[in-house]
């Protein structure tokens, strides 16, 4: 049996999400801030540490329930009506089970249908305002009317913040899936039988500079023991643990003598002050010593030195200790399954950020080597074992992200969407089944540049995809620029990802990144190219041009961008003769996965040739299209085109960055010419007598006063668009509430003398 689905409902940014589990691990990735954490802790919440719940830790997408339960209530609506509307957080575990086991062990008290077909359990925890407890929410507001008055608003939620704690409650049932309202009521103890819980939190003290506390790997050993101590361990461990008690209780015969003995010496000569008198008994010293204690406080994990000498625990590199400290948990979460008397039918383990001090292969080693972990520690045990484990593993680490699957990342995206002004919450997409363009060739292709490139684009606030290196050298540059002329842009301090894909592979990650719904500028060339005599295509200047070859280009005007097939990516390669600037970023992306020992990208694009004829003018796109298509056709929702324009109306118009780059710095490159025709073929003339790589690094970092691009630049100014966050008024209600209490609590602390 494995848990399929998680549902949560009104806990903070989580105010209305779906995640669905893999079978063995799931990734949930995202930028700060979009949910990850608090996903963890609604778990602990309801199933590990039972806490109370406070007023922040309901979505502020729910604030307004309050309100409106608050109306009903002073019109006299009835109180279970009421009752109802108010908010309440709701975690909702689907279980799928095989109907044919023939033992359903703890979660059979889960199971309410008798259909043979139904192979799901729905287990809900729902923690709402207590029966009969609605005249107690609302006591001493019965006058005020919430009619957008903030006064009266807040101070409701200041009662709110004291009396959420205390007057909701939880609550545990069962639901039948094909009844909603066949439910059966649960206790905690009922759900931790069935869902045994681990958690690898983020913040593991690792650094060294907390004294004992560090020894992180001792208190990990305690753990082992005590897993190993307990009646119904395994033969082997019990062992082990009995062996360590012996070895202690020898120790403690020599501590009851001698040791017990001098210590008593230390005692006070007491009897002078009449103690112990005629009724009470002597004071004896008493050393006692713990096994489980010895191994948390006073026992270090070491490394071998040299010539004998230990090094201590904090002596080893934070990558490895941190490495450690995951396996050696992840081997307590199983030796803890083991000794339960009977076995939950599944263990969920929480690993958070596991990236930390990792070096990034280790990032990738870790991720894969999950399922293999499980593997051995099971045959380690015997043939027959099984450890129905399932991993949610939160990473910040494009590493991880990349080497991941498509179908196991869950991506968590912060939405605004039907909600009110400046509210936000968590939006869960689901690559292994949201996104039907993702498969097949395509999708093998985004997985494989991913892991190539190291593309943080699942934490990114904003992206764009750029031709190649030049551009990649450039462009911080040219965004430090635009800074200084307009300082509301806030390029540099934007989460903006850049990824080098060419032009002729930049449409295949349209439908990825209107999956993501993240904010993208593509930047590439027009690549103008014309018929010879042979009818077939080649490069030209622009005015010449009647087509391009960039792939991307073609797509995005004459192509579905929702959902592009395979067979749509092919890309022609074009005759050069003499090649127009220095060697295309297209031939060397080409390359690159061939070299990396991938699988060559023709197999996406198809077996291309070095020249592409033209047979049926119909198919050829016009380079008019392009060159005529306004700045509404150029953008799609949260999409950005952008390729070579003129820098002045009816100006010269480059093919390449290279082209446009001398067209936009005439004086710079000392180009002139008489006509606008001229001008351009002086501007390739001087492009192609440029080393790329010598081009990107002088214009880069040596000579730095240029004026960018304007289709770059306009590219970065529409980039640059809504960067500036509403704040949320329900958090900072929530926030002034807690405020005000603490404030009147000081107050009334000093009235009272307490405070001097």
């Amino acid at each position: 049996m494995k848990i399929k689905t998680i549902k949560i409902k009104n806990f903070r940014l989580l105010h209305n999400i779906s995640l669905q589990l893999e079978d063995e691990t799931t990734v949930v990735v995202g930028r700060n801030n979009c949910g990850k954490t608090s996903f963890s802790d609604i778990i602990r919440k309801f199933l590990s540490e039972r806490s109370t719940f406070e007023i922040e830790d309901f979505s502020s997408a729910c604030y307004d329930q309050f309100c409106e339960a608050h109306r009903e209530y002073l019109e006299g609506t009835d109180v279970e009506r009421v009752r109802a509307i108010v908010p309440s957080i709701e975690l909702r575990l689907h279980v799928e089970y095989d109907p044919k086991i023939p033992s359903f062990g703890p979660l059979s008290q889960f199971i309410l249908d008798d259909d043979d077909d139904c192979t799901e359990a729905i287990i809900v925890c729902s923690r709402s305002v207590a029966s009969g407890k609605i005249a107690d929410l609302f006591e001493g507001h019965q006058k005020a009317v919430l009619n957008g008055d903030d006064a009266d608003r807040l101070a409701l939620f200041r009662s709110l913040a004291e009396r959420v704690p205390h007057l909701f409650a939880t609550r545990i049932w069962a639901e039948n899936p094909l009844d909603p309202s066949d439910i059966r009521e649960a206790t905690h103890k009922s759900v931790t039988n069935f869902l045994s819980l681990g958690f690898v939190n983020a913040q593991r003290a690792l650094d060294g500079t907390g004294g004992r506390d560090t020894d992180v790997l001792a208190k990990v050993l305690e753990g082992l023991f005590i897993s190993a101590s307990v009646s119904t361990a395994d033969g082997s461990q019990k062992n082990i643990a009995e062996g360590l008690k012996k070895a202690v209780e020898e120790i403690q015969v020599g501590i009851d003598t001698d040791f017990k003995g001098q210590l008593a010496k230390l005692m006070p000569a007491i009897e002078n002050f009449g103690y112990p008198g005629l009724d009470n008994m002597p004071l004896q010293p008493a050393t006692k010593l713990d096994v489980g204690k010895l191994l948390s406080d006073f026992t270090k994990v070491q490394y071998a030195g040299y010539s004998g000498v230990q090094l201590p625990e904090s002596y080893n590199g934070l990558g490895y200790r941190n490495l450690l400290y995951i396996l050696l948990k992840i081997v307590g979460f199983f030796r803890e399954y083991r000794a339960y008397p009977n076995a939950p039918g599944v263990q969920l383990i929480v690993i958070e950020e596991p990236e930390a001090h990792l070096h990034p292969q280790m990032q990738e080693v870790f991720i894969r080597q999950l399922p293999v972990i499980v593997r051995k520690l099971c045959e380690a045990e015997g043939e027959d074992v099984s450890w129905p484990v399932q991993f949610v593993v939160s990473t910040h680490s494009p590493h991880i992200a990349n080497e991941a699957r498509f179908n196991t990342i869950r991506y968590f995206a912060r939405t605004s969407a039907a909600l009110p002004i400046g509210v936000r919450s968590t939006q869960v997409k689901d690559l292994s089944s949201d996104l039907a363009g993702l498969k097949g060739p395509v999708s093998d292709f985004l997985h494989q540049y991913l892991t190539l490139t190291r593309c943080d684009l699942f934490f990114a606030d904003k992206a764009i995809l750029i031709e190649g290196t030049t551009e990649r050298l450039i462009l911080p540059q040219a965004m430090r620029a635009l800074d200084a002329i307009d300082p509301s842009l806030k390029l540099g301090i934007q989460y903006i990802t850049i990824m080098e894909v060419g032009g002729a592979y930049a449409q295949l990650f349209i439908p990825l990144l209107e999956f993501l719904g993240l904010r993208t500028l593509i930047i590439t060339d027009l690549d103008a190219v014309k018929r010879n005599n042979d009818k077939k295509l080649e490069a030209c200047l622009v005015h010449q041009g009647e087509s391009t070859s960039n792939s991307c280009i073609k797509h995005w005007f004459t192509k579905s961008i929702a959902r592009p097939e395979a067979n749509e990516a092919s890309s022609e390669e074009i005759t050069t003769g003499s090649e127009v600037g220095p060697e295309t970023s297209q031939d060397t992306l080409r390359e690159e996965p061939a070299k990396a020992g991938t699988k060559s990208l023709h197999t996406v694009n198809g077996d291309l040739g070095d020249e592409e004829e033209v047979s049926d003018e119909t198919h050829l796109f016009s380079l008019s299209t392009a060159l005529l298509a306004t700045e509404d056709a150029k953008t799609r929702d949260t999409l950005r085109l952008a390729y070579q324009v003129p820098e002045a109306p009816n100006g010269p118009c480059g093919r390449t960055f290279e082209d446009a780059f001398i067209l936009a710095n005439q004086t710079l490159f000392g180009i002139t010419g008489a006509t606008h025709d001229v001008l351009a073929k002086a501007a390739q003339d001087k492009a192609e007598k440029q080393k790329k790589s010598k081009f990107a690094l002088t214009y880069a970092i040596k000579k730095t006063n240029w004026v960018t691009p304007r289709y770059i630049a306009d590219g970065l100014r529409w980039l640059a668009m809504n960067n500036v966050a509403v704040v949320d008024p329900g958090i900072s209600l929530a926030v002034e509430a807690k405020a005000a209490n603490l404030i009147n609590a000081l107050v009334d602390t000093e009235a009272s003398g307490v405070l001097k």
